[in-house]
């Protein structure tokens, strides 16, 4: 068995540091330009890691159409790459339950890949509607990984540009 269940504690942890002192109006402040909101970065994260992980990778029904369909606001899966800025702009999610939402998809992910032997990750897992093709189980969950850092780096800028401090350090 492979010890995925925590593969990166401290990524989710710098993230939701990161968060903490986000408000509903610095979560959903829009810079100039074509950047979405701190909001929509934050439920970027949760909500692809719930797709991916739950829906693809194990086959099950996400969160998100789950126990926490219709409790996100307007919150709804981010279309494939090419159509991301556009719904980083209109995105309107309620930040207290997209919270409560991201924590459960945190501890449900440790649960599901606790669970997850070594030849699974070769498995291929078809991709094609969010864009990205056949991909590997790893493959998936390297850019998860990667995922959650690059969004939180987007959060730190856009709380820099509203005169917050950007990471909890």
């Amino acid at each position: 068995m492979t010890d995925l269940a925590n593969a990166n504690p401290h990524g989710y942890q710098w993230l939701e540091g990161t968060m903490k002192q986000v408000t509903p109006e610095v979560a959903h402040w829009l810079p100039a330009g074509k950047p979405g909101s701190i909001g929509a970065q934050y439920a970027h994260v949760a909500l692809t890691e719930d797709y991916f992980i739950h829906g693809l990778l194990q086959a099950k029904s996400p969160l998100m159409a789950g126990a926490y369909a219709g409790q996100l606001g307007k919150t709804q899966l981010p279309p494939s790459r090419s159509n991301w800025g556009e719904w980083g702009r209109v995105i309107q999610g309620d930040l207290e339950q997209l919270r409560a939402y991201a924590h459960a998809v945190y501890s449900a992910k440790e649960a599901d890949l606790a669970s997850i032997i070594d030849e699974t990750l070769q498995l291929p897992i078809d991709a094609t509607k969010a864009g990205m093709g056949m991909q590997t189980a790893v493959s998936l969950l390297n850019m998860l990984l990667a995922n959650a850092h690059k969004h939180c780096g987007e959060i730190a800028a856009l709380k820099g540009l509203q005169g917050l401090k950007r990471h909890p350090v």
